[in-house]
């Protein structure tokens, strides 16, 4: 990620987290019970199961930034921010244009018995509480707060990073969650370009 202007960089965070949330609930939300369910015949999740597991991910990193956020102390605030190699690293992985695949920790597979309503309403209450957050961020915050991975307490991030990464890796299984339904329908559904 090169550097960019902090202004710039949380209105594109903010833009990307409300075409998810539109999305989600223009394309997914009306969708049959059975459609949600169905795992592909290659055993790949379901749509459900795919936002069950971005939701484990809002589970963990959420109320830690809510924390980290309220904890802050303020401080000058930098120009630009400036991702660290450790997150650039993260969010390259989670490219939805790259075709490379990763096991999902323990903790973060999704259930194989899901609620449909259920999920889908967690889905977009963390999607707007992410939007809430961004709301909240004051420009120093980016660099300043470090956030701990789910990965390890040892590992942290920057606050820049770590909200870039969760948009990159929503974008990456909510492509997914479209081409099952591209797979499992003949509906002609309208896609926005991001996901494409």
């Amino acid at each position: 990620m090169e550097t960019l202007d902090n202004s710039s960089f949380l209105e594109s965070l903010k833009s990307s987290a409300k075409s998810q949330l539109v999305l989600v609930n223009s394309t997914l939300i009306h969708l049959p019970e059975k459609t949600l369910k169905s795992q592909r015949a290659d055993g790949g999740w379901s749509i459900l199961q795919c936002l069950d597991h971005l939701n484990t991910y809002s589970n963990h990193y959420l109320p830690q930034i809510e924390t980290a956020l309220a904890k802050a102390k303020p401080n000058p605030e930098p120009k630009q921010f400036k991702s660290g190699w450790l997150g650039k690293y993260f969010i390259g992985m989670m490219d939805p244009e790259k075709q490379s695949k990763y096991k999902a920790a323990k903790k973060h597979l999704p259930a194989k018995l899901l609620n449909a309503e259920q999920t889908l309403a967690s889905f977009t209450a963390n999607q707007k509480k992410f939007i809430e957050l961004l709301d909240k961020i004051s420009l120093s915050n980016l660099t300043d707060i470090r956030i701990k991975t789910s990965i390890s307490k040892l590992i942290t991030l920057k606050l820049g990073d770590t909200l870039k990464f969760l948009l990159v890796h929503n974008d990456r299984h909510i492509c997914q969650a479209i081409k099952n339904i591209r797979i499992m329908t003949d509906e002609n559904l309208t896609i926005h370009k991001e996901f494409v």
